[in-house]
Formats: structure tokens, C-alpha cells, sequence
């Protein structure tokens, strides 16, 4: 960054920011390149029936918020049912 400062001035600065507004570049951009090509293909593949594919369904969501944990408890409790076993609701 200070090379930048050293060698860029406040004009030119400006300039390449205009340019970036105008012209994104970067890895999100690449990421929605390939997420075009991607609905492209799919969409020429058939994919499901009736659906219709935007890029942003073949973009990483790095943001994406955890799927919740079962307890230990729902755990158990749904192994015992798929085994056909009994389970008694707790606290009662």
C-alpha cells in the first residue's frame, strides 16, 4: 500500500476506482463468470424440471449460517424411534 502512495496520485487513485465501479474485477467477479457458464450448462443439460437457474445458485455463499445441531437427546430419540423403540417425552 505505501508503494501505491509513493507512486499513484490522488487523481489516479480516483480514476482506477471509477474504473473498478464501472468494471468489477477480483475473485467475486470470477465467481459470477463461472456461475453464468454454469446456469448456461445446466439450463442446456434439462437440470429439474421447471426450474429456472440464476448464477448466483453456482456462486459459494461463504457467508452461509451453520445448520443448527441436534441435541444429543434428538439424536437418541430418533435412533431409538427408527428402531421401531418407545420413547417417553422428558420431564414426565
Amino acid at each position: 500500500m505505501r508503494r501505491v502512495m509513493r507512486e499513484m496520485d490522488a487523481e489516479e487513485f480516483g480514476l482506477w476506482g471509477a474504473l473498478y465501479r464501472i468494471d468489477p474485477w477480483g475473485e467475486e467477479r470470477a465467481d459470477l463468470r463461472t456461475g453464468i457458464l454454469c446456469t448456461l450448462v445446466a439450463s442446456a443439460l434439462g437440470g429439474k424440471k421447471g426450474k429456472r437457474y440464476k448464477p448466483d445458485d453456482f456462486m459459494p455463499k461463504f457467508d452461509a449460517p451453520e445448520k443448527p445441531k441436534r441435541s444429543l437427546y434428538d439424536q437418541f430419540k430418533a435412533i431409538t424411534i427408527a428402531a421401531g423403540g418407545k420413547v417417553t417425552e422428558r420431564g414426565g
